[in-house]
């Protein structure tokens, strides 16, 4: 993601490009603080921790439905995430089907074999079985 932010000589962070306000037309490279810290500042650790490798993107939430496609088999199968955990080893996303069994998936394993919509899923399946 391209950087929007940078930080000045005080360490403030301001945009790097003038910010024009929709409404007065004025223009901004800090947005005001409304007290609760600024956005600004905000967007500005966020960028930081993406260059830092230290912010994690997940693409999914406990609760969500996700369609794991059996290639094998050639079918697709519902599952509902329980559970995500952090270890040294990396990601590891929980689901569960209608039988409560659980399996575990890694974040690679999303749109290999495991997908956010059964269109997705049903696509998946389809191609592969073109190509086989």
């Amino acid at each position: 993601m391209k950087r929007l932010t940078t930080r000045n000589y005080e360490g403030v962070a301001v945009y790097k490009e003038p910010y024009a306000c929709d409404r007065c037309g004025e223009t901004f490279y800090r947005l005001p603080d409304l007290g609760d810290g600024s956005p600004t500042d905000s967007l500005a650790a966020y960028e930081e921790l993406e260059e830092q490798n230290k912010l994690l993107k997940l693409p999914c939430k406990i609760g969500d439905i996700v369609y794991e496609v059996d290639f094998i088999d050639e079918q697709i199968e519902k599952k509902r995430i329980c559970s995500i955990e952090i270890s040294e080893y990396g990601v590891d996303i929980f689901a569960r089907d209608i039988q409560e069994d659980l399996d575990n998936y890694l974040l690679s394993d999303f749109g290999e074999s495991v997908y956010l919509t059964r269109e997705e899923a049903e696509k998946a399946l389809r191609t592969f079985k073109q190509i086989n």
